[in-house]
């Protein structure tokens, strides 16, 4: 796919000028390849109808399944959850929480389902081990940066696994923070780090927001979910969209495009977060969990997971901007 030119100068003043790079899609090499040749440096695509159909469209049938997917599978969560004799259970609710959050992520890492297993189980394990020692939190920690960063330089397929550790990892270490005294069981545990609201996306609850979650009967935001899904879809055509913003053939232009569209992607990510948050029942407690900036609770905790007009262009940018064409 980037065979035309060298990763280490992805930025060169020769790439720039005969640059094929594709966002977005799931065609796979040789679609992407095609679309290369055919749309150089995206100058085509300015035509709405070739945007529509060669980037947008694309994306919506990739992407957009996948997303419908993991809501249905946050939905029939809840419904499991909502039942009595399983809300009820802790057996059954820590089944439900693995089950379902191990398909949400088998949808999207079938080949590497196993890595986030057996670090799951490694976690799970050596916090059981330690809960009684003085320096569990340390122990942990170091395990987790230890294991991370190895996988990150030995295995080339670790960045489309990456947030899933680095989650599991905030979620036992909070345990390990928080719950000294009274730290949860090895199955408690695993049901809480495989949540299927927070599992894939994020963002990060605590372990008592997550057992309230469950236990407290939740009222669906459904004008906030629908909110959100709108606005994951938008953010999904925006990454398309930005790719002809005009760079004026100068290499600051390029890099000014290619990180706005990944930041919009973070964007979608984000939004994305909160539908599976919501879906999930967390909103039931997030008034009591998040703030907004004056000091006031929200409504829903949804309002201070994703907030772009607070912190986007131009300053977001102009950093990483500076740092790659110097």
């Amino acid at each position: 796919m980037f065979d035309d030119y060298e990763a280490d100068d992805e930025y060169g003043d020769y790439n720039y000028e005969h640059k094929h790079h594709i966002w977005g899609g799931g065609g796979g090499e040789d679609d992407a390849s095609a679309l290369a040749d055919e749309y150089e440096n995206f100058s085509d695509l300015a035509d709405p109808q070739q945007l529509w159909m060669h980037c947008i469209l694309p994306s919506f049938e990739t992407a957009g399944y996948q997303l419908c997917e993991t809501l249905a599978m946050c939905a029939l969560y809840r419904l499991i959850i909502s039942r009595s004799f399983v809300s009820s259970s802790g057996l059954y609710r820590n089944y439900a929480n693995l089950l379902v959050g191990l398909g949400v992520l088998w949808r999207y890492f079938a080949g590497l389902l196993v890595y986030v297993a057996v670090y799951s189980l490694c976690l799970v394990t050596l916090a059981a081990g330690l809960r009684k020692f003085r320096y569990a939190f340390g122990t942990l920690l170091a395990v987790s940066i230890v294991t991370i960063t190895t996988l990150e330089y030995t295995l080339p397929e670790f960045i489309q696994i990456r947030s899933v550790f680095m989650l599991m990892s905030i979620k036992i270490l909070s345990v390990a923070a928080d719950m000294r005294s009274n730290p949860p069981l090895s199955f408690d545990l695993l049901g809480y780090i495989y949540n299927p609201g927070t599992v894939l996306f994020g963002p990060f609850v605590s372990y008592k927001a997550h057992l309230d979650a469950m236990e407290k009967p939740v009222r669906l935001q459904l004008r906030q979910i629908g909110t959100h899904a709108v606005l994951t879809l938008a953010y999904l055509s925006a990454t398309c969209v930005v790719m002809i913003f005009p760079t004026g053939g100068v290499r600051v232009g390029f890099v000014f495009r290619d990180a706005l569209s990944v930041r919009v992607s973070h964007y979608m990510i984000s939004s994305m977060s909160v539908v599976t948050f919501l879906v999930c029942g967390f909103a039931s407690y997030a008034s009591a969990e998040g703030s907004s900036p004056s000091g006031a609770r929200s409504a829903s905790g949804a309002d201070d997971i994703i907030r772009p007009l607070r912190i986007e262009i131009p300053t977001s940018l102009r950093q990483v901007i500076f740092y790659i064409v110097i």
